[in-house]
């Protein structure tokens, strides 16, 4: 179970370097649930 979360952050950690290092932003983007009103 332990294991299992680990694996899950390490991916999400290795996806968000990922994106970082081929320069992809997330501006104008609405990212989660709430939005600027």
């Amino acid at each position: 179970e332990i294991l299992v979360m680990i694996e899950i952050i390490c991916y999400f950690n290795y996806a968000n370097r990922l994106l970082n290092g081929l320069g992809v932003t997330t501006a104008g983007d609405v990212v989660g649930y709430y939005a600027e009103a």
